[in-house]
């Protein structure tokens, strides 16, 4: 499986906030979204790298939601190709945008 596949729905991994900010380069870029852990290091934006490019290593989830309306297809779409894992400890303030 390559790091940018999709994890099995029964094995789920788990990362650490620490795990996900060791990822920061453009080859190497993880983003959290709604405490999941997606690998976007070869994620093409529509609108260009610059629109991921300063979220990585970070929780995207606020700017994510502020920047698509069809909030339900573009999860999907990485779920199906990026997510590795789940954050280990959910942040503690929950957002609007938190309901998985």
């Amino acid at each position: 499986m390559s790091a940018a596949s999709a994890v099995s729905s029964t094995t789920t991994k788990t990362y650490t906030v620490e795990d996900v900010k060791k990822h920061t380069t453009k080859g190497d870029a993880w983003i959290i979204i709604r405490s999941n852990i997606y690998n976007v290091s070869f994620f093409k934006h529509p609108g260009g790298d610059h629109f991921l490019s300063d979220l990585y290593g970070k929780d995207a989830t606020s700017r994510f939601f502020q920047g698509h309306q069809e909030t339900g297809k573009q999860i999907e779409l990485l779920k199906k190709e990026h997510l590795i894992g789940k954050l280990a400890t959910p942040p503690s303030g929950k957002s609007k945008h938190d309901n998985n």
